[in-house]
């Protein structure tokens, strides 16, 4: 076989082969650029912190199942509204927990003192039986605090400030009322 002939049985095709090949990798690439845009760092810092909202990083000691994501805003404000259905499900919670209402708030306090308590209740925290402590100190600050519901231990402590600074924030955006009365003269 001469050259040419080489050539043609496997060079031609190899070059095709090549071709394609590269073409589809660079494609692959450039979609990748299209379909993942960059997202600036404070749409990244709130996206990751609604994350972790949804997903807290601990876990605690009784673990009920994974819970139901599939709820709409609707079914849930229904739920909240039946303040019987509410009790029902607050009592069957407490009666898989090891400890009891008080001893979380004891816990609560403990780890931070000089507050006082706003409220508790217990619920289902993405799988997990948790008492939601809600303390505050003198000066406003607010502490919502995980406490498993097993153990007493505290499972996460979430500043509440930083919400409130965000509705701040949000006020202080929106445009004052229009509240002066003058009036424009028409000239016919």
């Amino acid at each position: 076989m001469n050259i040419k002939e080489t050539f043609k049985k496997y060079g031609v095709p190899f070059l095709a082969g090549a071709v394609i090949l590269g073409s589809a990798a660079g494609f692959s690439g450039l979609s990748k650029s299209i379909a993942a845009p960059q997202n600036p760092p404070a749409v990244q810092q709130q996206a990751q912190k609604e994350i972790n909202q949804q997903n807290p990083s601990y876990k605690g000691s009784i673990y009920l199942g994974q819970q139901d994501q599939t709820k709409s805003a609707a079914q849930d404000s229904k739920e909240i509204k039946d303040p019987k259905a509410e009790q029902n499900e607050d009592a069957a919670l407490a009666s898989k927990a090891k400890i009891t209402k008080d001893e979380a708030i004891k816990a609560a306090l403990a780890a931070h003192p000089g507050y006082a308590v706003k409220g508790a209740s217990i619920g289902n925290e993405n799988g997990y039986l948790v008492y939601e402590v809600n303390i505050a100190d003198k000066s406003g600050k607010t502490l919502e605090i995980k406490v498993d519901a097993g153990n007493g231990k505290i499972l996460a402590t979430d500043s509440q400030a930083e919400d409130n600074e965000e509705k701040g924030s949000a006020k202080e955006a929106q445009p004052e009322a229009d509240n002066d009365n003058i009036q424009e003269e028409v000239e016919e």
